[in-house]
């Protein structure tokens, strides 16, 4: 190759005045200086050397007057992407294999086949090709695939790709290429344009990978990430809304708060906490783009409100459930026994006649609540009160002193967090469960006969005398008496348990049980009236009062079917948000409790609780479902055996129901079986409820309740679970009718039950209001008073002795005197 000198004195001066004009002309019209796509923010020599008839070797020399001119004369003018027609006659190699992987995948996704293999296989063939070229990846692809296949070098199944290669490229020259997905014409488009997914995440200023996983389907843009899809289009050229026409996330909850923003304090605490400071975040914010300084007050600005969070009920509630560390994980045998026992008592009830009761007795709910109950009152006795596990025993609860002692605990336990000192509604339960095993058969003796009772027969301690023997001194101080003490109304300071209580219990143990009932007949009235709110209740007050409850529910319905039209359908995010949306619109509906609710099924012959009949859904629940199934009010919902409903089409639930029965449903379950109709993967499709109220209650904290960070939500309202939809459809019904039995009818409860939980709701200020109007409202011979502004302090008010005559005269003739 011949060695390469300078330009001469004339070459050099015709360079000079060819760019020159070059740059005015750049200048005029605003093109700019042209860059390549790979590399946006940099001088393309090559295509100034091809714009402005300069050799490029005259331009690319470390002395050249011609670099000069263009590195430091015409700094001021702005660098511009040369973007190349998207329909032309010629598409290199290298812009061949994004346009062909595009093609061929979207084509494959059409069909639900993996693309993958056939992609890779592409890549592998263009790649083989473009080692053989002389200018390599820059050769025109169609002539460099044609003139392959002319070689008869490859398998007929090479053979086969690299036909539709080529074909692919023929309908590119035509302008005939078009796909329908995101992903698909980010990369399509851009290498239509001749820019690979690396360079368009230069030229919009995004990270490279992301950009990738985007073309490649792997992932999506992010609520933080939409207006990148705006840039995007401006930089391949694609008319507005192009890609954002089709964009679907493949995420339902992202966020956009990575861990390093996180403030130290933050990064300290367990996970759910942190989720907690992320969800106060708004889901389109960039933090990357902030600065320092806007980063900074942003942070403290969430972390003064993520304090006052902590500070709240919701909080002190987790704190206390933290703490329960002093249950028992099971019950000791013999204490097992004791409750086997004491459950086959309760379960089997007798009416009369050896005829065992349909309607009364424990059932398996019943059964596992107590056990439960059991755990931790015992646990306490033995951790706090230092009773051997073997001298465990129903038998202390012929002591009213002992459960007092465990009452007084608990709201020592709940003070300790910052919580009000008040008793749980738990607290009155113990009480009345407690006296019906202490009291007389009904109907004997005059000291308990005012006491209420499950049945007639007696407290299930009274023929267990013998368990006694179990029974060990506690030595220690009565807290109740340290109280009395403190108050002025103690002198003395008992033991909690001596051995002559016990001694005299078992002497007359008759009387130590009458004694004893009457002591939780006097505790349990104290009590009533006095115990905290349910946390269902309070988390959902402000929507009680809303005249219709239900539009609450309507409009986290809403935004959660928004979030559904961005989400890619068929992905795992899409499957679950519509599972959701049929569970919520399923409550609004049919609130069922949590255990009758993932105890539904389905099959696809139609013969599961759920099915399809003539157009519309129904369901029929097995009674035994039910946690009320044995009470004498929920029987008159049950025919033959079934609690039965049809579902209405509302709010859209029979198009949510269609989608989750035929597609999403399975998607869930990917590739497991399960007659369950509310399923998740695992655990055989079944659904635990305390799975399923962690998995509602992340719904309403996304779509209705209160989000102070972002401002958005209904204020005063907390994320709640299944159980409160009881409260908001029994409000809704009762505001609607203005009947009890209508509400109670709605959530398949006794009029009992509803009045006692839900009157007070029902009955608010503003329906008190409504009600005196209704009362004091204007008869058609009253005065017309005037307003209260008009008439002070000029006139004082007519005396009643003028509004008792009818011919007194109107009070505008008054007001005038």
């Amino acid at each position: 190759m011949p060695k390469r000198t300078g330009d001469t004195t004339k070459l050099h001066q015709a360079n000079i005045a060819k760019l020159e004009e070059y740059i005015a002309d750049i200048r005029r019209s605003g093109r700019g200086l042209p860059a390549m796509p790979s590399r946006p923010f940099e001088i393309s020599f090559p295509l100034v050397a091809k714009e402005s008839g300069v050799s490029l070797w005259s331009l690319v020399r470390a002395t050249s007057g011609c670099r000069k001119l263009i590195v430091e004369d015409a700094k001021d003018v702005p660098l511009n992407v040369r973007i190349k027609p998207r329909v032309r006659p010629i598409y290199i190699l290298e812009e061949t294999t994004n346009i062909a992987v595009a093609v061929i995948q979207a084509e494959c996704e059409s069909v639900g086949v993996a693309h993958q293999a056939k992609c890779k296989r592409a890549k592998i063939l263009i790649e083989k090709i473009a080692r053989n070229r002389s200018n390599g990846k820059r050769d025109d692809g169609i002539t460099a695939i044609s003139e392959a296949l002319q070689q008869q070098t490859y398998s007929a199944k090479d053979v086969t790709m690299l036909v539709k290669i080529k074909d692919i490229l023929i309908r590119a020259t035509r302008g005939e290429l078009e796909l329908h997905t995101f992903h698909g014409r980010l990369k399509l488009e851009s290498a239509l344009v001749g820019f690979s997914l690396s360079a368009v995440a230069k030229a919009t200023d995004n990270v490279p990978q992301t950009v990738i996983n985007w073309g490649a389907g792997l992932k999506a843009p992010t609520s933080c990430f939409k207006s990148e899809i705006r840039k995007i289009e401006e930089v391949i050229g694609c008319p507005e809304g192009y890609l954002s026409s089709v964009y679907h996330s493949n995420r339902s909850g992202p966020t956009n708060v990575k861990q390093r923003f996180l403030p130290e304090e933050i990064r300290s605490l367990p996970p759910a906490q942190q989720k907690r400071f992320r969800r106060l975040f708004e889901g389109d914010l960039n933090l990357a783009k902030l600065s320092d300084e806007e980063l900074q007050t942003l942070m403290a600005e969430k972390l003064a409100i993520f304090r006052s969070m902590n500070d709240t009920i919701d909080h002190k509630r987790t704190k206390l459930r933290l703490q329960m560390t002093y249950g028992l994980k099971d019950l000791p045998p013999h204490l097992q026994q004791e409750f086997d026992e004491l459950v086959k008592a309760r379960s089997l009830v007798i009416v009369r006649d050896a005829v065992k009761s349909k309607t009364r007795g424990w059932d398996g709910d019943t059964v596992n609540i107590y056990y439960r109950r059991f755990c931790l009152f015992f646990g306490w006795m033995h951790h706090s009160l230092g009773v051997p596990l073997e001298n465990l025993s129903i038998a202390y609860l012929a002591f009213g002193q002992i459960l007092h002692e465990y009452d007084i605990y608990l709201m020592d336990r709940k003070e300790s967090v910052g919580m009000e000192r008040r008793w749980a509604p738990s607290t009155a339960e113990w009480y009345i469960f407690a006296t019906s095993l202490t009291r007389r058969q009904l109907g004997i003796g005059n000291r308990v006969e005012a006491i209420p009772v499950v049945n007639g027969t007696p407290g299930w301690l009274r023929s267990r005398r013998s368990h006694l023997e179990r029974l060990t001194p506690i030595d220690l101080p009565r807290v109740a008496d340290e109280i009395a003490c403190a108050a002025g109304e103690r002198d003395d300071i008992r033991q909690i348990l001596t051995s002559a209580e016990i001694s005299d219990a078992n002497h007359n143990w008759a009387k130590r049980l009458d004694d004893t009932t009457v002591e939780y007949r006097t505790l349990r009235q104290s009590v009533r009236g006095e115990t905290t709110e349910s946390d269902s209740v309070s988390r959902v007050i402000p929507i009680l009062r809303f005249e219709n409850p239900l539009r609450a529910i309507e409009m986290g319905v809403w935004s959660l079917h928004e979030k559904i039209l961005e989400l890619r359908p068929g992905s795992a995010h899409w499957c679950t948000a519509i599972r959701e949306a049929v569970a919520i619109k399923f409550h609004a509906q049919v609130p069922f409790r949590r255990k009758t609710f993932c105890g539904l099924t389905y099959h696809p012959d139609n013969t599961g609780m759920v099915y399809q009949e003539r157009g519309h859904w129904w369901i029929k629940v097995p009674a035994e479902l039910f946690k009320n199934e044995k009470s004498q009010a929920f029987q008159k919902f049950i025919v033959k055996g079934f609690y039965m409903a049809k579902l209405q089409d509302m709010l859209g639930l029979y198009t949510d129901l269609e989608k989750y029965i035929h597609e999403a449903r399975a998607g869930v379950l990917s590739g497991a079986r399960s007659n369950a109709f509310y399923v998740t993967r695992g655990n055989e499709g079944h659904v635990e409820p305390g799975t399923f109220a962690n998995l509602f209650r992340a719904f309403t904290e996304n779509h209705i309740a209160e989000n102070p960070g972002r401002g958005t939500g209904l204020q005063g309202v907390k994320p709640f679970g299944s159980h409160a939809m009881r409260h908001i459809v029994a409000s809704a019904v009762f505001n609607k009718t203005g009947s009890l039995a209508e509400a109670a009818l709605a959530i398949h409860d006794s009029e009992k039950i509803t009045e006692k939980h839900y009157r007070k709701y029902f009955l608010d200020a503003e329906k008190r209001a409504k009600v005196m109007r209704t009362v004091l409202d204007r008869e058609p011979d009253s005065p017309m008073w005037p307003k209260f502004g008009e008439i002070l302090p000029a006139l004082a008010s007519p005396t009643i002795a003028q509004l008792i005559h009818k011919e007194t005269p109107a009070v505008e003739d008054v007001s005038s005197i």
